[in-house]
């Protein structure tokens, strides 16, 4: 399900003609969560297990704006700073389960985060009264997602701890419009 999204911001007109905003906002918001069974089975052996798998991404933008008039043309720039974190939960078979090491299946947890940046383009063309031409782009931008996965199959499966370093990329790409 998509959140309500937090934002606010400023805006300062400088003049007429030049005018600069300070603003954030939660730019992407999804949860979902979901509970799950899964019933395993080999030769004499048994387990029903309960998992709550769930993905929770967010992205907040942090931007600094400014727009300029030029007659009939307004063109702007916004250099944007995001944040992204990032919590999975998912269930992951056991193999060594029938040779009776542990249960037959565990669930892991992810939870990561990194900062990166991108940037807005805009403009329009105000040709009369009633017709306006706009166009917008918004940059790609990728982050290095690093944090930590638990998992109590680490202890049971290689005797290590429970929580362990990952990283993963992220990436959005350009986006256009008209």
């Amino acid at each position: 399900c998509w959140r309500t999204r937090a934002r606010g911001g400023f805006l300062w007109s400088v003049s007429d003609e030049l005018k600069t905003a300070f603003s954030y906002q939660e730019a992407v918001g999804y949860k979902s969560s979901w509970p799950y069974a899964q019933y395993y089975q080999q030769d004499s052996l048994n387990a029903l297990l309960v998992f709550d798998l769930y993905n929770d991404l967010k992205i907040d933008a942090i931007s600094a704006s400014i727009s300029y008039r030029f007659g009939n043309i307004v063109l702007g720039l916004s250099p944007v700073l995001y944040h992204i974190t990032n919590k999975v939960a998912f269930s992951q078979d056991n193999q060594m389960w029938t040779a009776g090491t542990g249960d037959a299946a565990y669930q892991f947890e992810y939870d990561e985060d990194a900062w990166t940046y991108g940037f807005n383009l805009g403009a329009i063309a105000e040709l009369s009264d009633e017709f306006k031409v706009g166009l917008s782009v918004r940059s790609s931008y990728s982050a290095d997602l690093e944090g930590t996965a638990k998992s109590k199959m680490f202890a049971v499966t290689d005797s290590t701890d429970e929580t362990t370093t990952v990283t993963s990329n992220f990436e959005m790409p350009w986006i256009i419009g008209l």
